[in-house]
């Protein structure tokens, strides 16, 4: 093979290898509109902190220093790469059941959606609603709407319907 053939063949192999790499995440500005990364590659390069995150439209993110990140480098060259994945593995949720999903955070708290129901878990958990906020099962409702909650249940001890009504203006708890 001629020399120059050969230089050529390795320039593009070499590109070829570096249009991917793994980096760990050192810090976020998410104040930009595609929100911008600094990462420490594998390689032992540090970028600058306008490295572009892409996210899946309708979710959104902040990953924590330490987060894991694949980068794809636009042309093989270091000077443009962009982040299609991040991971941290030190706070996924694992053992979900084949088709489950869920999301997570750093402190614990998570919707997970399971097999059978949708459990949601953290130190405080809000729903803001405009005029109604529907919650039932086939034996028990709770609706709130234009200010009032309507409940309607069955007593466990007598099997019989009961109903109650009271204003939504103080906290409301409920329990099956």
């Amino acid at each position: 093979m001629k020399p120059r053939i050969k230089a050529e063949l390795e320039r593009i192999r070499a590109k070829l290898r570096g249009l991917a790499s793994r980096a760990v995440i050192k810090l976020v500005r998410d104040s930009l509109k595609t929100q911008g990364v600094q990462l420490n590659l594998l390689a032992g390069e540090t970028t600058p902190d306008d490295v572009e995150r892409f996210q899946q439209y309708g979710f959104t993110s902040v990953p924590l220093e330490g987060a894991e990140a694949i980068v794809l480098h636009i042309g093989g060259g270091r000077d443009h790469g962009i982040v299609v994945a991040t991971e941290d593995r030190r706070y996924r949720l694992t053992a979900l059941a084949d088709g489950e999903v869920a999301l997570y955070d750093d402190q614990g708290q998570n919707v997970h959606i399971k097999r059978d129901r949708i459990h949601v878990e953290g130190t405080d958990v809000r729903i803001v609603a405009g005029t109604v906020v529907e919650v039932n099962d086939t034996d028990a409702a709770l609706i709130a709407t234009d200010g009032v909650v309507h409940g309607l249940g069955i007593d466990p001890f007598t099997g019989s319907t009961y109903a109650a009504l009271g204003s939504t203006s103080a906290l409301l708890r409920t329990k099956k």
